[in-house]
């Protein structure tokens, strides 16, 4: 029985050799804790008793209460082959619990204030994929599958060899979902600061300039051991691809490297996906909530309450706001993913009021203006311009109307993708 709530089993049924995990136990001094895996090897009886031969299902069991048993023993799971045997015991431990019996129809009886005397173990034959997280096998069976995101990837990649999986159903590859975006655009800005700041050391004459840096870390860095380890005994072949490495590295620089690297340069750091939660389609409003201290974490509740103030304001007839925005949209309605193809901006609110929507140039209107706050756009596809021999970038769009507070954004075209920047002093 594991905390307050679950399925209370009445038998717990062992066999010598059995893989079992510790529950709900805590022994610092022995090193036994909930997690622990082991095997299990006997038990040790209160003096006078006995254990009793029973047949269950055709098979012949022995049989005894938890009440009546001193303790048992399990060898613990070695990390390594080389690691010497240990054993630990388990006592029972007494739960605490409220029990509910189904009757007829859908009454059911509860049973408060009940005493349950367990071991705190329970059998280790099975287990779940996300218990399988960090965990390496010999030898796994997947008897089904889990087509949610990373599942398959996470569950099959624990063996050691393919030779030890062994699939009781065959996979659906069209279920199988790749990498979500959140997991691409991390792994996308971890590889800018590494290369970034790789070439910032090869600048600084700290890191091997004849290194291609855009290969990504992994790479480079078992490159770099390779050539510090071993410069004299280097084949001809691995010559001519360290001299075509030195000869290409200056100019693999894409443009959006480049405008990364002046990012970090200049104190703007992107947020990564992982420091807040956001929903597709909802990334701006999210975004924008993320900096606001009013609307920390609030970004669907942002989104409902700016989409009212336009309301609210299109049934103020002085309102210049709602004359530049009608006006705007009226201009704007041969851009259908401006617009969504609508036919005028009371149906676009209607419209957008579903957090799964992507927000346009209209949110940012109403966003700015509603938070009086001015709202910078930079893209992953802005140009640079030559100043005093520097590269630099300008915000692609820019929402201000003269306010003092500004909020700093990244967007990303391909991903359709709104993200925060930090701007650090």
């Amino acid at each position: 029985m594991s905390g307050g709530n679950g399925r209370v089993d009445p038998c717990l049924k062992l066999s010598v050799g059995c893989s079992v995990m510790v529950s709900e136990y805590k022994d610092l001094d022995k090193q036994v804790v909930k997690g622990v895996r082991g095997k299990f090897v006997g038990l040790e009886l209160k003096p006078g008793v006995s254990l009793t031969e029973e047949i269950w299902s055709g098979y012949k069991v022995y049989t005894v209460d938890s009440v009546d048993v001193h303790r048992i023993i399990c060898e613990r799971l070695k990390e390594k082959k080389e690691d010497p045997m240990q054993y630990f015991s388990l006592t029972t431990k007494k739960f605490s619990v409220q029990v509910q019996i189904p009757l007829h129809g859908r009454n059911n009886v509860t049973l408060s204030d009940m005493e349950l005397t367990q071991f705190p173990i329970n059998l280790d034959q099975a287990t779940t994929g996300h218990k399988l997280q960090g965990v390496t096998r010999s030898y796994l069976v997947v008897a089904d599958y889990n087509y949610s995101e990373n599942w398959v990837y996470v569950a099959m990649s624990r063996v050691r060899t393919s030779n030890g999986l062994f699939l009781f159903k065959k996979l659906n590859r069209s279920k199988c979902n790749g990498p979500s975006n959140a997991l691409l655009r991390e792994i996308e800005l971890l590889e800018n600061i590494e290369q970034h700041t790789l070439r910032r050391l090869q600048i600084n004459g700290h890191f091997p300039t004849d290194i291609d840096v855009s290969q990504g870390i992994i790479s480079t860095i078992r490159n770099a051991k390779r050539m510090n380890t071993s410069p004299v005994q280097v084949s001809n072949k691995r010559q001519k691809s360290r001299a075509h490495v030195r000869s290409t590295s200056t100019t693999n620089i894409t443009p959006q490297e480049t405008f990364y690297e002046w990012l970090i340069l200049n104190n703007l750091i992107p947020v990564t996906d992982e420091d807040f939660e956001y929903t597709p389609g909802n990334c701006l409003y999210d975004s924008v909530a993320y900096l606001h201290p009013v609307w920390k974490s609030k970004g669907k509740h942002l989104r409902s309450a700016t989409i009212k103030w336009a309301r609210e304001q299109l049934l103020k007839v002085d309102s210049i706001w709602t004359r530049l925005i009608l006006e705007t949209f009226e201009l704007s309605k041969q851009d259908k993913e401006v617009t969504y193809g609508l036919s005028n901006y009371v149906e676009y609110l209607d419209y957008i009021e579903d957090p799964k929507v992507y927000a346009t140039t209209f949110d940012l209107y109403m966003l700015s203006h509603f938070l009086q706050t001015g709202i910078e756009i930079y893209s992953t596809t802005s140009n640079s311009n030559l100043i005093n021999g520097e590269n630099t970038y300008q915000p692609n769009r820019l929402f201000s109307n003269g306010f003092e507070e500004v909020i700093t954004m990244l967007y990303t075209p391909k991903m359709f993708h709104n993200k925060t920047i930090i701007k650090k002093y």
